[in-house]
């Protein structure tokens, strides 16, 4: 007598792998359990100051980071899956695997083991992101109206900051690491640069970009669109983010391109432009210098000049003086997660491409070009996906343009979206005949 074993006593996918959205089968569950956590933890980003506050008072400020523990869970989960017969997540754990060996190579190279368990912390939200993927693309239509409400209380938010002092504005705790603050406080020439509920003045103006997307990316009027857009640029320049108008200013035109059929397949030319941007900016800064200094500009440019200045150049000598060309310094070796083991070469990096340059190495270029070459498969998408194929491409754009002045992977929202564009064109979209990927 032949005794079949289930699906989870393999350590291989199946040929008949189990459909995640069919709601015949208990893979239903699983895509519910991934579109609760998406909207909770998505949430609590867009929430951040409040909700810190309210677990300050009730003097347990570390659950914060159960949302990150959620998201490793969640990853874990998704492997699982994969092990069990999906196939179409093999693109998830291809990327474990990958943000493994870069751990690896940070643990070699950095002073600190805690430098690169801390910059994977960074990148579990990539991974959740990723493995929320084909949840949320079958649901993808209620995308709407939750962007639609938290966009409205994000631009409430600002406004409300701009005429009264939240409670939570400045507030700090200790943590295990380090000094966490609640909500940053802080100003730009004298301006106070505002955050609403969300942690930073940056977030904020990252939140509404990201959230902007789906409302664009459904067929409302052009009136409705016009008021949209002076909402989010007004509310964006309260928070005083100079970059993020970039992004506003890119957006406008992939609008257009989008409603246009004879023009949409421009959108990924227009996406690689800015990520080619993203990348000669700092290298033709850093190897050429622009002849400017601080005290040469306007006082919004300032902090684009800082960049040029020494950001940028520091950045790119800490990946050739303690890292390695090829492979970067690993996770950690940048940013964040510097700041308490390698406070002394601490830089934000405030550019998408040097980030990942410092991290990666040249394998962040092939990483962003696998990302590229791919993302025309959102235009493979059949009806009831288009919907979300125009989101990624919207978010694409978000990315890369913002990008040129910020890191992006360390805004936690922002992060999650890229992880969900990286699992949307790698495990949503078919590939079509012609593509080799």
């Amino acid at each position: 007598m032949t005794v079949e074993l289930p699906a989870s006593f393999t350590v291989a996918p199946l040929r008949a792998p189990i459909e995640i959205v069919d709601d015949t089968s208990a893979s239903a569950r699983y895509a519910r359990l991934y579109l609760w956590a998406a909207l909770v933890i998505c949430a609590s980003y867009i929430f951040e100051g409040p909700a810190r506050y309210v677990l300050l008072l009730a003097h347990v400020p570390s659950l914060i980071y159960v949302r990150d523990l959620v998201a490793v869970a969640l990853v874990a989960f998704g492997m699982s899956l994969w092990m069990g017969g999906e196939r179409k997540l093999f693109p998830l754990v291809v990327a474990v695997y990958t943000l493994f060996l870069h751990l690896f190579c940070g643990v070699l190279l950095l002073p600190s083991v805690v430098q690169p368990l801390l910059g994977l912390k960074v990148f579990f939200t990539f991974l959740f992101g990723m493995a929320a993927s084909v949840a949320i693309a079958e649901r993808s239509r209620e995308l709407l109206w939750i962007a639609f409400a938290a966009f409205a209380a994000t631009v409430g938010g600002v406004l409300l900051d701009a005429v009264i002092e939240f409670p939570w504005a400045g507030q700090a705790y200790e943590s295990a690491i380090a000094t966490a603050q609640i909500s940053r406080e802080w100003s730009s020439g004298g301006i106070a640069r505002l955050s609403g509920f969300a942690r930073a003045s940056f977030d904020a103006a990252t939140i509404v970009l990201v959230l902007m997307v789906p409302i664009l990316a459904s067929r409302w009027r052009v009136t409705w669109r016009g008021a949209l857009w002076v909402i989010a640029a007004g509310t964006i320049w309260l928070t005083t983010t100079k970059g993020a108008l970039l992004a506003l200013i890119a957006l406008a035109v992939w609008i257009v391109l989008e409603n246009r059929t004879g023009a949409r397949r421009l959108v990924p030319v227009w996406v690689a432009s800015f990520a080619t941007l993203c990348l000669a900016l700092p290298l033709a800064a850093t190897q050429f210098g622009f002849g400017v200094r601080r005290g040469d500009v306007a006082g919004w440019l300032s902090s684009f000049v800082e960049r040029i200045d020494f950001m940028w150049p520091d950045a790119i000598r800490t990946w050739m003086e303690h890292g390695n060309v090829f492979t970067g310094r690993g996770l950690g070796g940048i940013g964040f997660a510097q700041a308490g083991a390698e406070w002394w070469r601490y830089n934000a990096a405030d550019n998408l491409m040097i980030y990942l340059l410092v991290s990666f190495g040249v394998f962040s270029v092939l990483y962003v070009a696998l990302f590229l070459w791919n993302l025309p498969r959102t235009f493979n998408a059949d009806e009831p996906h288009q919907f979300f194929a125009r989101c990624v491409r919207g978010w694409a754009v978000v990315l890369f343009s913002y990008g040129c002045t910020s890191n992006m992977v360390e805004q936690p929202l922002m992060n999650i979206v890229i992880g969900l564009c990286f699992g949307a064109v790698m495990m949503v979209f078919p590939a079509s005949k012609g593509d080799a990927a």
